[in-house]
């Protein structure tokens, strides 16, 4: 997530991933696994990444690759050409090791499609788990204030800047409801009217940070 200051931005993102796989190959003799996960890969390492990984022997690991921001999520045009160069290069390593070895993942199907016309290989939106409770004994009566939690890093596309439309749909038919809001965000764009929207409702307590 390194901020870039240069006016080089490209120059900047080879001397972040340069270090990232420099970094990637002390773990060499180190490796007594099967499979490495990359859990959030960024423009920062993404090129370093498959750098290191086209240099593993065929028979030694595979790997998933879990990438997360698309060019341009924060940042001047500058940044986005930057980083859009730098991603298709690292796509062009990797389309050439096989599928069984090197497995890309994006958060969402739009973001998948942004690599995909970036030379991806078969690259895939990621089905998170998702887990339900046991049921416990069916209540005689509904509580009389429901509580209602929104939980998780903030952002325009999981839905943080419809919340406050959401709260007032949800009180026509449960006008008792209270709800737990969390805050948690680095990029403000898209979110600072809703946010101040939730901060001025009765019924809602935002949770700031982490």
């Amino acid at each position: 997530y390194a901020v870039l200051r240069s006016a080089d931005p490209l120059n900047e993102l080879r001397v972040l991933n340069r270090a990232m796989l420099t970094d990637l190959r002390t773990l060499n003799e180190h490796l007594r696994c099967a499979h490495v996960l990359f859990p959030t890969v960024t423009s920062r390492l993404v090129l370093g990444a498959a750098q290191w990984i086209v240099q593993q022997p065929s028979h030694s690991l595979s790997v998933s690759l879990l990438l997360m921001f698309p060019p341009g999520f924060a940042g001047p045009p500058s940044l986005r050409d930057a980083e859009r160069a730098l991603y298709a290069e690292a796509f062009e390593l990797l389309s050439k090791v096989p599928r069984s070895r090197a497995r890309l993942f994006a958060e969402t199907p739009q973001i998948a499609e942004v690599f995909r016309e970036l030379g991806a290989p078969e690259i895939r939106p990621l089905q998170w788990p998702v887990t339900l409770p046991e049921l416990g004994p069916a209540r005689s009566q509904p509580a009389p204030e429901p509580r209602i939690a929104y939980l998780g890093y903030s952002k325009v596309e999981r839905g943080f800047a419809l919340l406050p439309a959401c709260i007032k749909q949800v009180h026509r038919f449960e006008p008792n409801a209270r709800f737990f809001i969390q805050s948690n965000y680095w990029d403000p764009t898209g979110l600072e009217e809703a946010d101040a929207r939730l901060t001025r409702m009765e019924s809602v307590e935002v949770h700031r940070g982490p």
